[in-house]
């Protein structure tokens, strides 16, 4: 049987993005497509370019991620997640960071991801079980320095998780 490249699409990392982009318009409002943004406001840092010449007041996150593995459990994933919030108000950013913090620490975090992705995701994110969460740091408002003269709040987190390998190569999407 061939393998499915499609799966190989997505990382962990993009459950864990469309979870919180979820959740961030659900509660307080911020970040809708409706809201004037030309563009998804939470996105990889790659396209972050793009989000620089938005309107004034308007917040964008970008996100970054490494995954390894530890010994022994070298069959569980970890990944870090730099989640960097840009804007010109800095109670948008504050209220950000601290959502987004409390988020990512609720000992419920893990299995509100799992059933997200099996709920309202992509086929292909039904392939990850999320086990645990929480935030290793958080940063800022900095000044206004950052891109085109917006401060900058910074959220590390981590989050363990697990995909069914057999699934992944040989489900079709």
């Amino acid at each position: 049987m061939a393998i499915n490249a499609n799966v190989y699409k997505a990382d962990a990392v993009h459950v864990v993005r469309a979870f919180l982009l979820a959740r961030v318009r659900a509660d307080l409002e911020m970040l809708r497509n409706n809201e004037g943004y030309p563009y998804d406001p939470f996105v990889p840092s790659q396209q972050q370019r793009e989000l620089i010449e938005l309107a004034k007041g308007l917040p964008f996150i970008t996100y970054t991620y490494t995954t390894a593995n530890e010994f022994p459990d070298t069959w569980m994933k970890y990944d870090t997640m730099i989640i960097r919030i840009y804007g010109d108000d800095e109670t948008k950013i504050r209220m950000l960071k601290s959502y987004i913090s409390d988020v990512l620490s609720s000992e419920f975090t893990s299995d509100d991801i799992t059933e997200f992705a099996a709920n309202n995701a992509m086929s292909i994110m039904r392939t990850f079980t999320f086990h645990n969460s929480y935030v290793q740091t958080s940063i800022g408002p900095e000044p206004y320095e950052q891109e085109g003269g917006r401060q900058l709040a910074v959220v590390t987190a981590r989050y363990s998780y697990t995909e069914n390998n057999n699934q992944k190569l040989y489900r079709s999407l």
